[in-house]
Protein backbone atom coordinates (compact mmCIF):
# COMPACT_ATOMS: atom_id res chain seq x y z
CA UNK A 1 0.00 0.00 0.00
CA UNK A 2 2.83 2.40 0.84
CA UNK A 3 4.36 1.71 -2.58
CA UNK A 4 1.06 2.57 -4.27
CA UNK A 5 0.71 5.83 -2.31
CA UNK A 6 4.33 6.77 -3.09
CA UNK A 7 3.78 6.03 -6.78
CA UNK A 8 0.63 8.16 -6.88
CA UNK A 9 2.37 11.04 -5.10
CA UNK A 10 5.21 10.97 -7.63
CA UNK A 11 2.68 10.91 -10.48
CA UNK A 12 0.85 13.87 -8.93
CA UNK A 13 4.06 15.90 -8.68
CA UNK A 14 4.85 15.16 -12.34
CA UNK A 15 1.34 16.16 -13.44
CA UNK A 16 1.47 19.39 -11.41
CA UNK A 17 4.86 20.19 -12.94
CA UNK A 18 3.62 19.62 -16.50
CA UNK A 19 0.42 21.61 -15.91
CA UNK A 20 2.42 24.48 -14.40
CA UNK A 21 4.67 24.59 -17.47
CA UNK A 22 1.66 24.66 -19.81
CA UNK A 23 -0.05 27.34 -17.71
CA UNK A 24 3.05 29.52 -17.70
CA UNK A 25 3.61 29.06 -21.42
CA UNK A 26 -0.01 29.89 -22.20
CA UNK A 27 0.29 33.18 -20.34
CA UNK A 28 3.62 33.83 -22.05
CA UNK A 29 2.21 33.12 -25.53
CA UNK A 30 -0.90 35.28 -25.12
CA UNK A 31 -1.18 37.94 -27.79
CA UNK A 32 -0.32 41.48 -26.85
CA UNK A 33 2.37 43.05 -24.74
CA UNK A 34 1.96 42.79 -20.95
CA UNK A 35 3.59 46.19 -20.40
CA UNK A 36 1.10 47.92 -22.70
CA UNK A 37 -1.73 45.88 -21.18
CA UNK A 38 -0.81 47.10 -17.70
CA UNK A 39 0.18 50.70 -18.43
CA UNK A 40 -1.71 51.49 -21.62
CA UNK A 41 -0.54 52.35 -25.11
CA UNK A 42 0.31 56.00 -24.44
CA UNK A 43 3.59 55.56 -22.53
CA UNK A 44 7.05 56.72 -23.54
CA UNK A 45 9.79 54.35 -24.63
CA UNK A 46 11.65 55.05 -21.39
CA UNK A 47 8.59 54.20 -19.27
CA UNK A 48 8.16 51.05 -21.33
CA UNK A 49 11.74 49.93 -20.72
CA UNK A 50 11.53 50.62 -16.99
CA UNK A 51 8.29 48.64 -16.66
CA UNK A 52 9.70 45.87 -18.87
CA UNK A 53 12.62 45.41 -16.46
CA UNK A 54 10.45 45.80 -13.33
CA UNK A 55 8.15 43.06 -14.59
CA UNK A 56 11.16 40.82 -15.17
CA UNK A 57 10.47 40.45 -18.88
CA UNK A 58 14.14 41.05 -19.67
CA UNK A 59 15.12 37.79 -17.95
CA UNK A 60 15.37 34.42 -19.74
CA UNK A 61 12.20 32.33 -19.95
CA UNK A 62 13.41 29.64 -17.52
CA UNK A 63 14.25 32.29 -14.87
CA UNK A 64 10.80 33.83 -15.28
CA UNK A 65 9.23 30.37 -14.93
CA UNK A 66 11.15 29.65 -11.72
CA UNK A 67 10.21 33.08 -10.30
CA UNK A 68 6.59 32.43 -11.27
CA UNK A 69 6.64 29.04 -9.47
CA UNK A 70 8.19 30.53 -6.33
CA UNK A 71 5.62 33.33 -6.31
CA UNK A 72 2.78 30.82 -6.78
CA UNK A 73 4.01 28.80 -3.79
CA UNK A 74 4.08 32.01 -1.72
CA UNK A 75 0.53 32.91 -2.77
CA UNK A 76 1.63 35.88 -4.88
CA UNK A 77 -0.35 35.55 -8.11
CA UNK A 78 0.79 38.88 -9.50
CA UNK A 79 -1.24 41.81 -10.77
CA UNK A 80 -4.25 41.53 -13.04
CA UNK A 81 -3.66 43.29 -16.34
CA UNK A 82 -7.37 43.88 -16.74
CA UNK A 83 -8.25 45.22 -13.27
CA UNK A 84 -4.78 46.54 -12.31
CA UNK A 85 -4.95 45.09 -8.81
CA UNK A 86 -3.45 42.02 -7.08
CA UNK A 87 -5.00 38.79 -8.33
CA UNK A 88 -5.28 37.44 -4.77
CA UNK A 89 -7.63 40.34 -3.92
CA UNK A 90 -9.81 39.44 -6.90
CA UNK A 91 -9.89 35.81 -5.76
CA UNK A 92 -10.76 36.78 -2.17
CA UNK A 93 -13.60 39.00 -3.38
CA UNK A 94 -15.15 36.24 -5.48
CA UNK A 95 -14.41 33.23 -3.25
CA UNK A 96 -17.59 33.35 -1.10
CA UNK A 97 -19.90 33.23 -4.13
CA UNK A 98 -17.77 30.54 -5.77
CA UNK A 99 -17.87 28.41 -2.61
CA UNK A 100 -21.62 28.91 -2.31
CA UNK A 101 -22.19 27.77 -5.90
CA UNK A 102 -19.84 24.81 -5.49
CA UNK A 103 -21.48 23.58 -2.29
CA UNK A 104 -24.95 24.12 -3.74
CA UNK A 105 -24.08 22.09 -6.85
CA UNK A 106 -22.71 19.25 -4.70
CA UNK A 107 -25.90 19.19 -2.62
CA UNK A 108 -28.16 19.23 -5.69
CA UNK A 109 -26.21 16.52 -7.51
CA UNK A 110 -26.13 14.33 -4.37
CA UNK A 111 -29.90 14.61 -3.85
CA UNK A 112 -30.64 13.97 -7.54
CA UNK A 113 -28.16 11.07 -7.59
CA UNK A 114 -29.73 9.41 -4.55
CA UNK A 115 -33.25 9.81 -5.94
CA UNK A 116 -32.27 8.44 -9.35
CA UNK A 117 -30.31 5.61 -7.70
CA UNK A 118 -33.35 4.58 -5.66
CA UNK A 119 -35.55 4.83 -8.76
CA UNK A 120 -33.15 2.68 -10.78
CA UNK A 121 -32.95 0.11 -7.98
CA UNK A 122 -36.74 -0.16 -7.63
CA UNK A 123 -37.24 -0.39 -11.42
CA UNK A 124 -34.39 -2.85 -12.01
CA UNK A 125 -34.20 -4.25 -15.52
CA UNK A 126 -36.65 -1.74 -17.01
CA UNK A 127 -36.15 1.01 -19.57
CA UNK A 128 -35.94 3.61 -16.77
CA UNK A 129 -33.13 1.65 -15.10
CA UNK A 130 -31.24 1.48 -18.39
CA UNK A 131 -31.56 5.22 -19.04
CA UNK A 132 -30.49 6.14 -15.49
CA UNK A 133 -27.53 3.73 -15.68
CA UNK A 134 -26.42 5.18 -19.03
CA UNK A 135 -26.71 8.75 -17.69
CA UNK A 136 -24.76 7.80 -14.56
CA UNK A 137 -21.99 6.22 -16.64
CA UNK A 138 -21.81 9.26 -18.92
CA UNK A 139 -21.48 11.55 -15.92
CA UNK A 140 -24.78 13.31 -16.53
Amino acid sequence: MAHYIFKRLIQSVIVIFIVSIFTFLLTYLMPGDPVYALLGEDITREQYEIAYKEMGLDKPLYVRYLNWCVNMLKGDFGTSYKYRMPVIDLIKARLPVTMYLGILSIIISTVVGIILGILAATKRGTFIDTIITILANLGG
